[in-house]
């Protein structure tokens, strides 16, 4: 009896390890499935992030290729505009200035940079020359308008001086005479030429608007500013023997005078209004217009 409890025993407590075994089995099965679905979720995870990083890459390809082709488009584009219009390929600003493109036979400059360098004027004889026009933006037909109006107030005004003008033959520095001479004394005429300087700046202005006219008057000022001296001017011509030319004038406080000067230079020296005063000297003959 007892031995048959002791195999009973024995039966029993093996029968409770084996269980044991079997339960830590199948908790180790279970652990391995939950495992196992975890690895299959995060294989599923990288397989749908290498298909999306695949599209990605395939999209990314599509839109270099794209970008290339719309770069070589554009390049394209750009040698047929340059092929017909030259100039367009630099019709836009640059993004920043200042700008310095060596390929480009242009530059931009801002107003007051273009002031500041020194901005077209109106010539001796109150023109705006062509190249002076073209960087201000005025076309032919204005340049000629306003170069007509200016004109015509300074035809007026310069006849009103002539009236007034002294004419002798000696010559204002006290220098040897050698031939015939011709010395023209203005009179100072400070109020007429202040109104002289108003009515051209309101050409100017009417013609331009206030910005090129600020221009061209600040440019011009010393030119302006020479029709109301309060000093008398003086222009003498002296004809040399052999044919050159002793040329002063006096403006102001300013004087300027060349020897030597050949007949077809001396006739450019000579004021256009005063030319009618040095008819026995005038170099017109001897190489002038």
């Amino acid at each position: 009896m007892k031995k048959i409890s002791i195999a009973s025993w024995i039966v029993f407590v093996a029968a409770l390890v084996w269980m044991r075994g079997q339960w830590e089995l199948l908790n180790a099965r279970k652990s391995l499935e939950a495992r196992q679905g975890k690895l299959a979720a995060a294989q599923q995870i990288v397989e749908a992030d290498r298909t999306a990083l695949e599209s990605a890459r395939r999209d990314q390809e599509k839109e270099t290729r794209a970008h290339s082709q719309m770069v070589k488009s554009v390049a394209g584009a750009r040698r047929k505009l340059a092929e017909a219009d030259p100039d367009g390929q630099w019709a836009a600003p640059p993004p920043s200035l200042p700008d310095w493109d060596s390929s480009s036979p242009y530059i931009w400059l801002r107003k007051d940079d273009l002031a500041s360098v020194g901005a077209p004027g109106l010539n001796w004889s109150g023109k705006l020359s062509e190249s002076g026009a073209n960087l201000l933006g005025v076309d032919d037909e204005s340049r000629v308008k306003l170069n007509q109006q200016v004109q015509s107030v300074l035809d007026e005004f310069h006849s009103q001086q002539n009236s007034n003008a002294v004419v002798t033959n000696t010559v204002p520095n006290g220098r040897t005479i050698d031939g015939p001479v011709v010395t023209v004394q203005i009179p100072a005429s400070t109020e007429a030429g202040q109104a002289l300087q108003g009515q051209i700046t309101q050409i100017l202005e009417q013609n331009l608007g206030s910005d090129r006219a600020s221009l061209l008057t600040n440019s011009g000022a010393n030119w302006l500013s020479g029709f109301s001296m309060q000093e008398p001017s003086v222009f003498a011509v002296l004809q040399h023997p052999n044919g050159t030319y002793y040329i002063y004038s006096k403006i102001g406080n300013d004087y300027h005078d060349s020897d030597g000067i050949p007949a077809r230079d001396a006739y450019s020296e000579i004021p256009q209004n005063l030319l009618p005063f040095f008819t026995n000297v005038s170099p017109a003959s001897a190489g002038g217009p």
